[in-house]
């Protein structure tokens, strides 16, 4: 009998057994690993491939009044020239592009300036400042929306009757929020937090010798910033920067808010009114392709990101030899620093926070004032509480929640193990593909899964468990990136010795990995489950009146004009994202300024 050397393949074990006398056909043992790593591949594959798959199948067909896979849905290319042919794709295109740019410029020149002062110079409170930056990220980008269209409605918004009466102006405005330019403001102001947390490491870490030859020969302050700090941070920067341009192409709630109120349409909003019309049926291939266009934007930057990053070595300062840091003395510039801090923690928490109270407060909009004082009650959150719909609604929220939390961290574990402990070329291609969800706005996602389970129904269109897939798959590139780095922190050695004790794969995941990585896997789950019930994207979309989520709620009442229970719902919102945003940055390592 001859053993042949499987050639190490990790996910089989093949055994030839040739006698003398007569040949036995070859037997394929599966081991419990090869049946593990065999089960994560296709789990990826069907929740990133198969949407990924279907939305490009369904751009080619014709869907007007059919699903893709009908089949008197008939293969074309329409799609494409009503899309491209079309001069308000352009318009549409143009707007994201304003939107885009816009929301970026302004969001970075902000959470730079804090990143600077809260870690480079010696601003007073940079703890305080610091905590009211992070939270800000408890306000959901839907309840940012509807606070600011009540601060900034032309005719009544509170911002707007402040100016008019400081500076004795009539009519309306200034500042009207529905429209491109209320529509960049506020989605900055949403976007500040992640960037600030994304780049405020590196201006933490950064050697401050560089920035001192810089000055010994003579080069001022801006040049030194724009010579030597911020070319030196550009890694970080652009990480970031490439991190938020996917976030602000998928933007769909404040352009959903303000944006269609205005008329304005960007290409997140134009995928759902096409896939959920005000009037008429949904065109699932025409969606298809605005996606696919989507998708193409989405990915352009990644890539480019990628050929920088393979260049890190020229960025790095910190060697271990004389790094050190340095605080700037901010002098005279000290009060307009505090100034700017305060106008920002004003317009990103203080007024919308207030806003929303207030409104929730009395029975309808006005602005405050000593007189609508009297009408202050609790009706709207009495009414609300003994409301079985918003019970209902709350119970899927919180079940979504923890479902997609548990599902998305055990999918990264099991990706990043094989990411990890596999140095193999086809391991790297599982990393991208975990990866793939990052670069695929939440429209697109919502679209894919909503045709998949419309043509194969199993049971779960309109449930949460629909919802549950969606956001599980969105998701997953961020628990393989959280895991990736603790897994790689393990010992081979303390796996191994598992299964020479005769430790099944499952037992040893469940006695050894598990519980050495528990700290960030609980830590990635809270930070999950805060996402996923801010998420409005993909629950408006595969929603139905069995699974109604609060953002989906608090939306479809401020769109009805109920602003009362639309301002409560956010007011409970807030709290739950709060609460949690409290216990993730006690939990997490957000990293402490100095």
């Amino acid at each position: 009998m001859t053993k042949v050397d499987p050639a190490h393949d990790p996910a089989v074990t093949l055994e030839n057994q040739i006698p003398d006398s007569d040949d036995k056909p070859r037997r394929i043992r599966i081991t419990g690993r090869g049946l593990y790593m065999f089960g994560t591949v296709a789990l990826l594959v069907y929740l990133i491939l198969g949407p990924l798959g279907v939305l490009i199948f369904s751009s080619f067909k014709k869907t007007e009044g059919t699903l893709p896979f009908e089949a008197a849905s008939e293969w074309t290319l329409e799609n494409y020239q009503d899309v491209f042919l079309s001069t308000s794709t352009y318009e549409v295109m143009g707007n994201t592009a304003i939107y885009a740019a816009g929301a970026l410029i302004l969001s970075f020149t902000i959470a730079i300036a804090l990143a600077w002062l809260v870690e480079r110079t010696d601003m007073p409170g940079r703890t305080t400042i610091y905590i009211l930056v992070i939270a800000a990220l408890g306000i959901p980008a839907v309840i940012a929306g509807i606070s600011w269209g009540l601060l900034g409605n032309p005719r009544i918004g509170v911002v707007n009757v402040f100016i008019r009466d400081l500076f004795g102006m009539e009519g309306q405005g200034p500042f009207n929020v529905f429209s491109l330019f209320g529509m960049i403001v506020v989605q900055a102001i949403t976007m500040v937090p992640v960037t600030f947390l994304l780049i405020a490491g590196a201006f933490r870490a950064m050697d401050a010798s560089l920035e001192e030859a810089s000055v010994v020969s003579g080069g001022s302050f801006r040049q030194t910033t724009s010579r030597i700090t911020l070319p030196v941070l550009a890694p970080a920067i652009l990480s970031a920067f490439i991190y938020q341009i996917v976030t602000v192409v998928e933007s769909f709630d404040i352009p959903l808010v303000l944006g269609l109120r205005a008329g304005i349409s960007v290409l997140s909003t134009q995928v759902f009114l096409e896939v959920i019309p005000v009037g008429g049926l949904p065109n699932y291939g025409v969606a298809s392709t605005f996606s696919v266009l989507m998708l193409v934007l989405a990915l352009g930057p990644l890539i480019y990101y990628q050929r920088i990053i393979a260049r890190a070595e020229r960025y790095s300062t910190v060697t271990g030899k004389d790094y050190r840091r340095k605080r700037y003395s901010l002098g005279k510039w000290k009060p307009l620093a505090i100034g700017g801090v305060f106008v920002y923690i004003l317009l990103a928490l203080i007024l919308p926070l207030g806003i929303l109270l207030w409104t929730s407060l009395i029975p309808f909009y006005q602005i405050p004032s000593a007189a609508a004082m009297e009408m202050v009650s609790l009706k709207a959150y009495r009414e609300m509480f003994e409301s079985p719909f918003f019970l209902e609604s709350l119970w899927n929220t919180l079940a979504v929640g923890v479902s997609v939390a548990i599902a998305a961290m055990l999918i990264g574990m099991m990706t990043a193990w094989i990411v990890v402990r596999m140095s193999t070329k086809w391991s790297k291609g599982l990393d991208v593909l975990a990866y793939t969800p990052h670069a695929m706005p939440g429209v697109i996602i919502g679209t894919s899964i909503l045709l998949i389970y419309l043509v194969f129904p199993i049971g779960i269109h309109g449930t949460i468990w629909i919802i549950v897939i969606a956001l599980a798959t969105q998701y997953t590139s961020l628990s393989t990136r959280s895991m990736n780095g603790s897994i790689s922190q393990i010992q081979v050695g303390l796996e191994e010795a598992g299964e020479v004790s005769g430790a099944s794969q499952s037992q040893i995941f469940r006695k050894i990995l598990l519980p050495l990585i528990f700290p960030p896997f609980i830590n990635g789950m809270l930070l999950i489950f805060l996402l996923a019930i801010r998420n409005l994207t993909l629950a408006l979309i595969l929603s139905s009146p069995d699974s109604v989520l609060l953002s989906v709620l608090i939306f479809t009442r401020w769109d009805a004009g109920q602003t009362e229970e639309a301002a409560a719902l956010g007011m409970v919102m807030v709290t739950i994202t709060l609460i949690l945003a409290v216990f993730l940055r006690r939990s997490t390592a957000f990293g402490e300024p100095r």
